[in-house]
């Protein structure tokens, strides 16, 4: 996968990926330098983040209404795996549905970068 986004980016191209970016970690970091390398974008689409609710819980929170952040809590819930895809997951929670989570508390927190 990062081999062909690597020749994509190094063509001129930016890339838009879907979650998750790669089926690897060190897949993943060499697609974030090739982009670095060929100075490209390489961006992964998150809808959460779009979504009215945390757009105006994000400004809630960056105007101080809200308070200090101490912790977030966040709960999802699918009756099962439903798509076969997701059957052949090793973690079909982890790996495709809850980074959209991740993503979120990191938009409302206002989090950039990578840890």
């Amino acid at each position: 996968m990062s081999l062909l986004r690597s020749r994509q980016m190094k063509a001129g191209l930016h890339v838009l990926v879907e979650k998750p970016i790669s089926e690897s970690m060190p897949s993943a970091q060499a697609m974030v330098r090739a982009a670095q390398r060929y100075d490209r974008t390489l961006m992964v689409t998150q809808q959460y983040r779009y979504q009215d609710h945390p757009r105006m819980l994000r400004q809630l929170i960056a105007e101080g209404a809200i308070g200090d952040i101490d912790h977030i809590v966040t709960e999802f819930q699918i009756r099962g795996c439903s798509l076969e895809w997701r059957q052949r997951m090793e973690h079909p929670f982890l790996m495709d549905m809850a980074i959209h989570h991740f993503d979120m508390m990191r938009y409302l927190l206002g989090a950039t970068g990578f840890v």
